[in-house]
């Protein structure tokens, strides 16, 4: 799911934020409900031997899925359903462990403000120090090739052939 946002995002960056109208790729949403599939089926068994905790995880990550995909309302409908599963159980730890992410706090909503945050930092310092982030770079700079000030050693790291290996054995 990383992958997904992470691909889907910084695609989308315009230079000094991301464009949140830029609709997700078609083909990373199928992929994505697949997966959404898979964990309906994880939660099914870990619900049928009792193993709650673990469903209510697939449940949010199913929710954190459906909300990065757009589909607003399913995924409203998951989390309503994730929270009657933590009623039902008495769950209260967990209902205020998953409020954060049920409130502007998934995991692509997180990458979306420190990334803006943490990038427009490093454009600020950049800028304050005279750079310039957007200048194009010249073809003279671009093929630019170092000259280094001092000379490296040249080191030989083959493998000796096996006629020597075999006499020197042979020797030994």
């Amino acid at each position: 799911m990383k992958k997904a946002f992470h691909t889907h995002y910084l695609s989308c960056w315009t230079r000094r934020n991301f464009d949140l109208l830029e609709p997700v790729n078609k083909k990373m949403v199928e992929m994505l409900a697949k997966l959404c599939s898979s964990l309906d089926q994880l939660a099914q068994v870990y619900g049928a031997n009792e193993y709650i905790e673990n469903m209510i995880s697939c449940m949010v990550l199913k929710f954190q899925i459906q909300h990065f995909s757009r589909h607003f309302e399913v995924a409203s409908q998951t989390k309503e359903k994730i929270l009657e599963v933590i009623n039902s159980y008495g769950f209260q730890g967990l209902k205020k462990e998953y409020h954060p992410i049920f409130n502007n706090g998934t995991a692509h909503e997180k990458f979306i403000e420190k990334y803006t945050l943490h990038i427009n930092r490093i454009q600020d310092f950049a800028t304050a120090n005279g750079i310039d982030c957007y200048q194009m770079l010249t073809e003279e700079q671009v093929n630019s090739k170092i000259e280094w000030s001092i000379k490296v050693l040249k080191l030989d790291f083959s493998i000796l052939p096996d006629i020597d290996i075999q006499e020197n054995n042979s020797k030994n």
